[in-house]
């Protein structure tokens, strides 16, 4: 029995390093380049050589470039968005749309449908779908402690 296992093992081994020489094989010869967007207390693209391509002037949580080339973005608290918010921005600075926050952050925001995006917040922890129009479409309560907003949706 032990033996048959030992064997099942030394083939396996075999079958994986042919497999990755495989794969090596057959790798594209031109590394695969793309840009990289950097959300946190600085909020900014860098190209695939490390060049910063676009800035966004205040903290974020999370963020997503939408197919249109905007930036969907979580924006941390701040003057302007003092419960939060998410955002959307073109590159040119412009804010396509803002959803503010209702307390003291936004944590996440995602695009789920043409028009829809879905985000959380509130003093009642909640999930919310949010059409371009800033109207809620559903809303779903969340069953979490609400001494500290940060660690609502964590």
């Amino acid at each position: 029995m032990a033996v048959q296992f030992q064997r099942a093992i030394g083939w396996g081994i075999i079958a994986s390093l042919v497999g990755t020489g495989f794969i090596r094989a057959h790798a594209p010869k031109e590394p695969i380049k793309h840009s990289f967007l950097a959300t946190g207390v600085e909020t900014y693209i860098l190209d695939d050589d490390g060049k910063v391509l676009w800035r966004y002037p205040q903290g974020t949580r999370d963020g997503w470039v939408l197919p249109n080339g905007d930036v969907l973005l979580a924006v941390t608290k701040n003057k302007e968005y003092p419960g939060g918010a998410a955002v959307e921005v073109a590159r040119d600075g412009k804010v396509v749309f803002a959803f503010k926050g209702t307390q003291s952050e936004v944590n996440t925001v995602q695009a789920v449908a043409d028009n829809i995006l879905l985000t959380e917040a509130g003093d009642k922890p909640r999930l919310l779908e949010v059409n371009r129009q800033g109207k809620i479409v559903v809303e779903v309560p969340l069953q979490a402690q609400t001494k500290d907003h940060h660690l609502q949706t964590r």
